[in-house]
């Protein structure tokens, strides 16, 4: 989600919190923020993103993160990845829904 988010647009670490509620996360509180920033250092180390910093006139200077060409690959992987899972889902409601049907109708038989 952070890496797709940062492939829409490069944003700061607060920034991407509130977006996150694109995805329906509603998360509250300083332990979820605290835990984006480990999360995106994390993604730095392994090259998925990268940052610079902002310097605006009065305030502090600010990290502004970018998605790097390793983390667009990786989006593609997980693209990859979710279509896979989402065949398996379809997979199982497909066959649910017609064993419930079969087991309605055998039901309604008796």
């Amino acid at each position: 989600m952070i890496l797709l988010l940062l492939m829409d647009k490069p944003s700061h670490g607060y920034e991407l919190f509130e977006r996150m509620s694109e995805f329906g996360c509603k998360v509250t509180g300083t332990g979820p923020k605290g835990n984006l920033y480990r999360f995106l250092q994390e993604l730095e180390e392994q090259n998925l993103i990268s940052c610079s910093w902002e310097h605006s006139g009065n305030g502090p200077g600010r990290k502004i993160y970018y998605i790097t060409p390793t983390g667009i690959r990786k989006i593609k992987i997980l693209q990859n990845d979710f279509r896979r899972i989402q065949s398996r889902i379809e997979h199982f409601m497909h066959r649910s829904e017609d064993l419930i049907e079969e087991r309605v109708t055998e039901q309604k038989l008796r």
